[in-house]
């Protein structure tokens, strides 16, 4: 889990094993549930201007999906894998006890492109139940993964210049 954005930087210890569960959810979360990000909301400016809170961060992996790059845009797409479920693994943040507030803000902002799925994340902590938001058109993703480096070093500072700092 080298890759982490520099604001929610955190050492696991030990290699990561965990599972997904199946079914999708879109209902709105239970309150105080744990959000598992793997794109732009993985850096904390962000997290925490489109969440409209501060919640703590766990470095985590989630087992079995895959993250891609999306045609004409620069944050990712997220899905199971296809093929051989237990052969990749996705890198975020899990974001913890999220207020119903914050959940509301969150599927605003990502929209109708996504779908919210649970899974079962594990950081250094043990595993953990959690939300993820799953890209639905598959049509536009692109064959390779998404740089969160070239995120970082191109697209952070212009974020809040095309989405405002308040984003909701």
């Amino acid at each position: 889990m080298n890759n982490l954005p520099h604001a929610t930087r955190a050492e696991p210890q030990g290699e990561d094993q965990t599972t997904v569960r199946s079914d999708e959810h879109t209902s709105p979360a239970e309150d105080r549930g744990h959000c598992f990000t793997y794109g732009s909301l993985m850096f904390a400016e962000i997290m925490h201007a489109v969440a409209g809170m501060r919640p703590v961060a766990l470095a985590a992996r989630l087992h079995g999906w895959e993250r891609r790059a999306i045609r004409a845009a620069n944050y990712p797409a997220a899905f199971p894998e296809k093929a051989s479920p237990s052969h990749k693994s996705l890198e975020g943040v899990l974001w913890l006890d999220l207020s119903a507030q914050a959940w509301q803000r969150l599927d605003v902002f990502e929209g109708t492109d996504y779908a919210r799925v649970q899974v079962t994340v594990q950081s250094a902590t043990g595993p953990h139940q959690a939300w993820v938001y799953a890209f639905r058109d598959r049509n536009r993703v692109l064959d390779h993964d998404w740089d969160v480096s070239a995120f970082e070093s191109t697209h952070l500072a212009g974020f809040f210049r095309e989405h405002g700092r308040d984003l909701v």
